[in-house]
């Protein structure tokens, strides 16, 4: 069974350097970028979601070299440091580019001059450093930026989250670094980059998650930096991306939710990985350009607001994980091109409107049947799209019933029909058909039940039988299915499975397996006795559910027949009578059927034996190759198993007394002809 870990990461990464701050010329050295940057995730199943980044500092790739003098001076109610750019242009930035300008516990009003007087000279603000205000989250007002400044550096305002107001950056500033503004949650109103910023960096507006305007990206701009506007969900109207942009890098807009609309103007080859995760609010077509040729995992993960059919480019070649999920709008009918080479697991579940998948009949990789995605030869079914009606039919080649292929396939109906030769039922496979009815037949093929496989199929009915080859079931394989009465295992006790689930988007994680939770009340478990894998069976979950053991073959007498009847309820019950005979009912409602079962009648126990339908049988019983004789007359013991001699039909029998396995069988009559033992 496939498995997939969820990761959450913590990876801390911190500069250490320590430069005293003092009016001498300092050399800033350059900082190199980690690949793992300090980031908290709260990873979906691809492990690439940004839920928060710490405002600690980090170190970076793209900061400068430079010297200059670094000096004091008072600006407004604080004194704040100041180093030289350039003594000839008289230009300095705001701090030293490696520690905060002001103290970091400052509760003062931020105020930056356009100026500032050192040594008999006026130098011109230019540039607000790396860390300028990093993490000085208690300084307070609206931020105004100098008019002069062209630059910001990287973490220049990461973490001021108590600055408020309209976030004005000027139309001079051609430079804006990583994480400049992260976690700045107290700006409102549109963003507004100035024409001539030719990269947004990563982070620069992650989790501004109160700018509540417009977002203006000018035709300057060539890349977006990873997670540059992660996080910030209340941006609204429509998101354009410029044709000039050429790059997008992973989770640039995850969780933007506040956008209505998106237009993709530019000729991207790849959407990256979680580009558009979570932005629920777009509406209206998913327009995709035709320069692109991949599409990264979760790209458009829950972008629920798009409706209409959706085209892929016809020069796409791999679909990633969960690529589409939950893309619940989008409908009609999918093509998957010629030149498809990989579609990643649920890159289309939750797509609940989408009524076919087809695939081109040149592709080499996968295929399509009666509009059901399939690989190539059709030995695994992938995904059958959310919206097909009626009674379903699975290719006979299947072996393999991949995870959420039929995930909340709720218009199918009749009854479900796997096929004999599967042997995998991934996770969540089946999660959601409720409108399945009658038996649910697992084949003997089957070895593996995946987590979640059957939850909420609530319209099967009767008793499930799990045959001898199953060895493992997943946590919650049969959750809800409210109405199945019982399930009956044939072989030994297969590998109940905790642990976690991803399907369907996010992870299910099972302390104990409890793969009948949740099932009506009364629900039974049937296992067989004699069988020693199911010795000491206790059932691990918070469901409760009645636990028996029933006698797989002729009866043994002694501990057998103890073993044979309900653990929890220790073979109480009462025998009723109907218009078709005799059947016993169990405290829990269920009732022996298709085999023997030692029960007490009139202070006596003994063992009987009931049909397929449940009732008592009487007279002559062939059970494997042997005779059996059940009291046929009404006296009291009706229906018992006979021992030693007997009058029948004019001849004396003799059944064996012994419990050796083969008790009450018939071994010979009065003129010593032999029985079938």
């Amino acid at each position: 069974m496939k498995k997939k870990l969820k990761q959450r990461l913590s990876m801390i990464l911190s500069i250490v350097m320590l430069l005293t701050m003092a009016a001498v010329p300092v050399a800033a050295e350059e900082l190199i970028l980690d690949e793992d940057m300090e980031y908290e995730y709260e990873s979906d199943y691809v492990g690439n979601s940004l839920l928060r980044a710490s405002t600690s500092n980090a170190t970076y790739s793209n900061a400068s070299s430079v010297s200059g003098t670094v000096f004091e001076v008072s600006a407004g109610p604080s004194v704040m440091t100041f180093m030289v750019l350039d003594e000839t242009e008289k230009t300095v930035q705001v701090g030293d580019g490696i520690s905060p300008a002001v103290p970091a516990a400052d509760t003062q009003r931020l105020y930056i001059p356009d100026s500032v007087s050192y040594n008999g000279e006026t130098y011109e603000v230019v540039g607000i450093g790396d860390f300028a205000f990093n993490e000085c989250r208690f300084l307070t007002g609206e931020l105004e930026i100098p008019s002069g400044v062209m630059s910001i550096g990287n973490k220049a305002f990461s973490g001021c989250g108590e600055l408020t107001g309209n976030l004005h950056i000027p139309l001079g500033v051609t430079s804006i670094g990583e994480y400049a503004f992260l976690n700045c949650h107290g700006f409102t109103g549109d963003l507004i980059i100035p024409d001539g910023v030719t990269k947004i960096e990563r982070g620069t507006f992650s989790f501004c998650y109160n700018l509540d305007g417009t977002l203006t990206i000018p035709s300057s701009v060539t890349s977006i930096g990873w997670g540059a506007f992660s996080g910030s969900g209340k941006l609204t109207g429509n998101l354009t991306i410029p044709s000039s942009v050429t790059s997008i890098e992973p989770i640039a807009f995850q969780y933007c939710d506040g956008f209505t609309s998106l237009t993709l103007l530019s000729d991207l080859s790849r959407i990256e990985n979680g580009t558009f995760y979570g932005c629920y609010g777009f509406t209206g077509n998913l327009i995709l350009p035709s320069s692109v040729t991949s599409i990264g995992n979760t790209a458009f993960f829950g972008c629920s607001g798009f409706t209409g059919e959706l085209v892929i480019p016809p020069d796409v070649t791999d679909i990633g994980l969960g690529a589409f999920e939950f893309c619940s709008g989008i409908s009609g009918a999918l093509v998957i091109p010629s030149g498809a080479i990989s579609i990643g697991e649920h890159a289309f579940t939750g797509c609940y409107s989408l009524e076919e998948i087809n695939v081109a009949a040149d592709n080499e990789y996968y295929s399509s049947e009666d509009g059901i995605l399939y690989n190539k030869n059709k030995s695994t079914l992938i995904q059958c799209p959310a919206a097909m009606q009626g009674e379903l039919k699975i290719s006979d080649s299947v072996t393999t019933i991949g995870e959420c292929a039929f995930f909340y396939c709720t218009d199918l109906t009749g009854e479900l029909i796997i096929p004999f030769g599967v042997t995998t039922i991934e996770d969540c496979a089946f999660e959601g058909c409720s409108g399945f009815t009658g038996s649910l037949v697992i084949p003997s093929s089957v070895t593996d039940i995946g987590f979640r496989a059957f939850v909420n199929c609530s319209g099967f009915s009767g008793e499930l039988v799990v045959p001898t080859s199953v060895i493992s079931i997943g946590g919650g394989a049969f959750q809800s299915c409210e109405g199945l009465d019982s399930a009956k295992f044939l072989g030994d006790r297969p590998e109940f499975l905790a642990g976690i689930c991803y399907g369907g988007g996010w992870g299910r994680y099972y302390e104990q397996p409890d793969v009948f939770a949740w099932c009506k009340d009364g629900f039974t478990l049937y296992y067989p006795g004699r069988n020693t894998t199911w010795k000491n069976f206790v059932y691990e979950g918070d469901s409760i559910i009645n636990i028996c053991a029933y006698n797989d073959g002729f009866p043994e007498g002694g501990d057998g027949g103890s073993e044979s009847a309900p653990a929890k309820n220790e073979n109480i019950g009462k025998w009723i009578q109907d218009e078709h005979g005799w059947w016993y009912q169990y405290n829990n409602n269920s009732w022996p059927k298709n085999g023997w079962v030692q029960l007490e009648y009139n202070n006596k126990n003994d063992w009987y034996y009931f049909d397929e339908n449940g009732y008592m049988k009487t007279g002559w019983v062939l059970w494997n190759g042997r005779q059996y004789y059940l009291n046929p007359v009404s006296d009291g013991t009706q229906g018992r198993m006979v021992t030693g001699w007997l009058f029948i039909d004019g001849n004396w029998c003799y059944f064996n007394e012994v419990s050796d396995g083969v008790l009450g069988a018939f071994v010979q009559d009065a003129d010593n002809t032999p029985g079938s033992i």
